[in-house]
C-alpha cells in the first residue's frame, strides 16, 4: 500500500512541475533591453564564418538586428515573420513577431530599413528570432 501511495504521490509532484513548466508565463521581451545590437548581413556572417561560437554569443539572448526586408510572410496561424537581407541570397535573418503581442504594423513594407529586437534562436539556413518586436 506504501508503494502505491509513494507513486501517486511521485505521479502527482510530476504532473504539477508539467503543468507549471507549459503554463509558465510568456517573458514580453517588447520592454526588455537588448543585449546586442548588430546589423542582419552581420549577424548572418558571424553563423556563417563561426557558428559554434556565434551560436555561444547570441543564442538565448535578446538582441536588436537592423536591416532591409525582403519578405513578408502571414501564416496561416496568423502569425507574422519578416525575413532581413544579407550579403548572401541564401540566408536571411527570419524575424518571427510575437504572436501574443498586437503590434503596429504600419510603415512596414518590403525594401523598408527597419530595427527589431527578438531573442536568438539559432540558425539553419536562416539566423532565426523569436518572439520579435518592432522598433519605432
Amino acid at each position: 500500500m506504501k508503494k502505491v501511495l509513494a507513486l501517486i504521490l511521485v505521479g502527482l509532484v510530476v504532473a504539477a512541475g508539467v503543468w507549471f513548466y507549459v503554463n509558465k508565463g510568456h517573458e514580453d521581451v517588447a520592454g526588455e533591453k537588448p543585449e546586442l545590437s548588430i546589423n542582419a548581413t552581420e549577424l548572418v556572417k558571424a553563423f556563417e564564418t563561426n557558428e559554434q561560437e556565434a551560436n555561444k554569443q547570441y543564442v538565448g539572448k535578446l538582441i536588436e538586428v537592423s536591416g532591409k526586408i525582403v519578405q513578408i510572410d502571414h501564416t496561416e496561424d496568423g502569425s507574422v515573420n519578416l525575413l532581413l537581407e544579407s550579403d548572401n541570397p541564401m540566408s536571411t535573418v527570419l524575424c518571427q513577431l510575437d504572436p501574443l503581442q498586437k503590434q503596429d504594423q504600419s510603415g512596414i513594407s518590403e525594401g523598408r530599413e527597419v530595427r527589431i529586437k527578438g531573442l536568438c534562436s539559432g540558425f539553419t539556413t536562416d539566423v532565426v528570432l523569436d518572439r520579435c518586436h518592432i522598433i519605432r
